[in-house]
């Protein structure tokens, strides 16, 4: 079975100039979220150019900012307490406090600083960040879109080079929402007053969007009438 990194490898070639370019995201994510839209493409081609620096929350709300400027949602980290429910059933819980989300951020970004080398074994280590990084829910909104686009910059650090141009997004809003929310659930014990966290599940998971992620970069390209 062809691997991600050889999928990858092959399919970043046939990508058109104008694509790198990021002329074209936008036949690349298409628009999924019910709520209000959120600047996806300016955050992706603000991470393109940093693509070289490290993870650190400055980087993380500067991104947040370019993802939300112009809209009626507040960038920045929370100010106030919030209560995560899950739409699918009753659950709910409360995230890390607002007084405690920028340490717990900045936290994150030094226990994962070993991303910011290209080694791509460490996509698992990639979607750990992504399931910690959700928990913490460190924006007031936004943080779904703001976490993909994080493991998107994280993958492409990592050594997957088509992974900016990657319909993560539209994938998961348009066939794995609820899934996503359920695996959620199951992985993110500590954060119900269970411990320890299970990431197992959520990995097996978001490989699975990943690849179908590829599958659709795939057929964008071909539909490009790109010959691969």
């Amino acid at each position: 079975m062809e691997s991600l990194l050889e999928k990858d490898l092959a399919l970043f070639p046939h990508l058109m100039e104008s694509m790198h370019e990021f002329h074209h995201l936008t036949a690349l994510f298409p628009v999924c979220h019910p709520g209000e839209a959120l600047h996806e493409t300016e955050a992706l081609r603000f991470l393109m150019r940093h693509k070289e620096d490290k993870l650190t929350v400055p980087l993380i709300l500067a991104a947040d900012q370019v993802l939300k400027e112009g809209t009626r949602i507040s960038a920045g980290f929370k100010t106030r307490r919030i209560i995560v429910e899950n739409s699918y059933n009753s659950d709910f819980y409360i995230p890390v406090s607002p007084e405690d989300t920028p340490s717990a951020v900045a936290a994150l970004c030094t226990q994962y600083s070993f991303l910011n080398e290209k080694n791509p074994d460490h996509i698992s280590d990639i979607l750990h960040f992504l399931l910690d990084f959700i928990c913490i829910h460190p924006m007031t909104n936004g943080n779904g879109r703001l976490s993909i686009l994080l493991t998107q910059f994280l993958m492409q650090k990592n050594g997957y080079d088509c992974a900016l141009y990657l319909p993560l997004d539209g994938v998961l809003y348009s066939q794995n929402r609820r899934r996503m929310h359920q695996r959620i659930r199951q992985a993110s014990g500590c954060y119900y007053g269970q411990k320890p966290m299970e990431y197992s599940t959520f990995v097996s998971f978001m490989m699975k969007v990943i690849e179908q992620a590829y599958s659709c970069l795939e057929i964008t390209i071909q539909e490009f009438n790109l010959v691969l």
